[in-house]
């Protein structure tokens, strides 16, 4: 009895979802209809701002966030070379120093690749076409202080955990890297991964979704609802994939 109670709540929860977001996908079509003239103007001008803006943010962002990782790095650097190789609690201190390091690292990385995607706007103006090459300069000089800088936190984490292996530069980084952690270390690696998977698995619906309203309101085409797609289908396979191989070898 329990159990069929429980499933019936489950059900009435689904389909409640369901209506809810039936009515706000419906709600904000007739907003985007009733206000589609300035709406499109806005996001038309909105888009030719940060093309135009796009090399400064780029500039200031990048060396910022990378100014402020190398401050982390330098500090983990010194605590690390104070380690007395006893005291536990202080190297994981300075352990998740240099995890937040390398995360601000990344992030950063990854809006340089989104000011490059708006840079890529000006290119096709010949009037502006000087900054979007400057643009690109800038964004392949980040890029190379970003690999760079993470490579230094690789090396001070090896220096702490000699046993790690790997070096950021090559190909194999990440197979060898985990090959040389212990079952605790890897256990929290695959968890932290699934929880990955979990994420994206709810985001892409709804990316979808926006970029359907994209499409029909801005005329954004139907190449970016192909690439989510496409990036959608390669995480399910994959993961499919490998849980069946898994599976197949009794792990």
């Amino acid at each position: 009895m329990k159990k069929i109670n429980s499933e019936r709540k489950i059900l009435f929860q689904f389909i409640a979802v369901l209506i809810v977001s039936g009515l706000i996908g419906g709600l904000t079509g007739i907003f985007f209809t009733d206000h589609e003239k300035w709406i499109v103007y806005f996001a038309s001008e909105f888009q030719q701002l940060m093309a135009d803006l796009s090399p400064y943010l780029m500039t200031v962002i990048g060396i910022a966030g990378l100014l402020s990782s190398f401050l982390i790095y330098r500090t983990a650097q010194r605590r690390a070379s104070e380690w007395d190789q006893e005291n536990e609690e202080y190297i994981d201190q300075v352990e998740r120093q240099i995890e937040r390091g390398i995360i601000i690292t990344e992030i950063i990385q990854i809006f340089i690749f989104l000011f490059l995607g708006f840079l890529f706007l000006n290119l096709k103006d010949k009037k502006n076409a000087v900054a979007g090459l400057s643009g690109c300069f800038i964004f392949l000089v980040l890029s190379v202080v970003s690999m760079v800088l993470q490579r230094a936190y690789i090396h001070l984490m090896q220096k702490i955990n000699p046993e790690k292996q790997g070096d950021a530069f090559e190909f194999q980084f990440q197979k060898k890297w985990i090959g040389s952690c212990d079952e605790l270390e890897r256990m929290k690696i695959y968890e932290s991964s699934y929880y990955s998977f979990q994420a994206l698995q709810k985001c892409f619906p709804v990316a979808v979704g926006i970029l359907l309203f994209a499409e029909v309101y801005f005329e954004a085409g139907v190449l970016p609802i192909i690439v989510v797609c496409l990036l959608w289908l390669i995480q399910t396979v994959a993961y499919k994939r490998h849980a069946m191989k898994l599976r197949r070898k009794g792990k």
